[in-house]
């Protein structure tokens, strides 16, 4: 099978697996430049066909590269032009917003997109934001996570389908596409792409573990690593998954009242079940009252579950200004209203 045939079958397959169907649904590209997204782009409308009016390309320049990020911007509205369908630039000051909030400028700059691309994709009435993760990044995020010391949530790595908040889907059709079908195509097709000079550099985590750790792993220790990283996701994903199914039931019970910013749940209900159950169904109750959790540690959800299981302690700080107050009965947590999101 030719480079250009596998390709397009895999990118279709992407799309059947997020329920996004080609020439039906209207979709907004997030398209950097790069090899990734360009692919993404091309294919997407070798897919869509004749319907390429439900196809737009929205890019975001961060605010981070100066002259280069001009240019990938100029870049990717021209190529946007010589399609002849509609192209979105967004801009923001990444490195102003980060220094109000806590986390890296990484963290920061991805919560940035994902909320203008949201509104981006809104104000076009699209019923997707597409964007060009692959497999590489997807190895990149579940090592990554797994030297952060992450739990089997952060195990799952990148979903291929994430609902956004006040959003449409988000989904990546690349996924499970190799990096190297990918630049095949692009080669084979005679597509041009962007070089972001920052993904070589070390400063960022996920450079050096591209770059240095995973051809070190692959070398040393075990050349098929990529594979055993999926299935370490995918297991963990279905591990997530029951566990989840059973969390929401208990938090379901427990739950005494919701408000935006505090909740109070019966004690007693919580503490009939093991500790691994009731620190899943804290941090379920994490997501539904939409508390940062990338400062949470596991221990910061092991002190939880021990306060509602062993009574002890009674009250306790946690991070992002979450704060949790514990009777024989009822536990209240409340987030502070001076707290700073991050």
């Amino acid at each position: 099978m030719s480079s250009q045939t596998e390709f397009l079958k895999r990118l279709a397959d992407g799309y059947g697996r997020c329920g996004c169907q080609p020439g039906r649904d209207r979709v907004l590209l997030a398209v950097s430049g790069g090899a990734d997204s360009m692919a993404l782009l091309e294919g997407t409308l070798e897919l869509w066909g004749a319907d390429q009016d439900h196809v737009a390309v929205a890019h975001l320049h961060h605010g981070l590269r100066g002259e280069a990020g001009d240019a990938d911007a100029e870049w990717v509205h021209r190529a946007a032009g010589m399609r002849d369908i509609r192209f979105i630039g967004l801009q923001a000051d990444v490195p102003a917003v980060q220094a109000e909030q806590t986390g890296t400028i990484e963290e920061t700059a991805r919560r940035v997109r994902y909320k203008l691309l949201s509104a981006a994709a809104l104000s076009q009435q699209c019923d997707f934001i597409v964007t060009g993760h692959q497999r590489g990044d997807q190895v990149e995020t579940i090592l990554h996570h797994l030297l952060r010391g992450s739990g089997l949530r952060g195990l799952r790595g990148i979903p291929a389908i994430r609902q956004l908040v006040d959003g449409p889907l988000l989904v990546r059709p690349l996924l499970e596409i190799d990096r190297s079908l990918i630049t095949a195509w692009l080669r084979d097709c005679n597509i041009q792409w962007r070089t972001d000079e920052t993904n070589s550099s070390s400063v960022f985590t996920r450079n050096r573990i591209r770059r240095e750790l995973l051809p070190h792993l692959r070398q040393q220790f075990n050349s098929q690593l990529d594979a055993a990283l999926i299935r370490l996701a995918r297991q963990a994903a279905e591990s997530v998954d029951c566990m989840d199914d059973l969390a929401e039931k208990v938090l379901r019970a427990a739950l005494l009242e919701q408000q935006s910013t505090s909740c109070r749940l019966d004690n007693g209900k919580l503490s009939e079940w093991p500790l691994p159950i009731v620190r899943q169904a804290m941090s379920l109750l994490w997501i539904w009252q939409s508390w940062p959790r990338k400062q949470m540690t596991f221990d910061h959800w092991q002190l939880l579950a021990n306060a509602v299981v062993t009574s002890s302690p009674r009250a306790a700080n946690f991070p992002s200004g979450i704060v949790m107050q514990r009777d024989y009965t009822v536990l209240r947590l409340f987030r502070q209203d001076d707290a700073s999101a991050d």
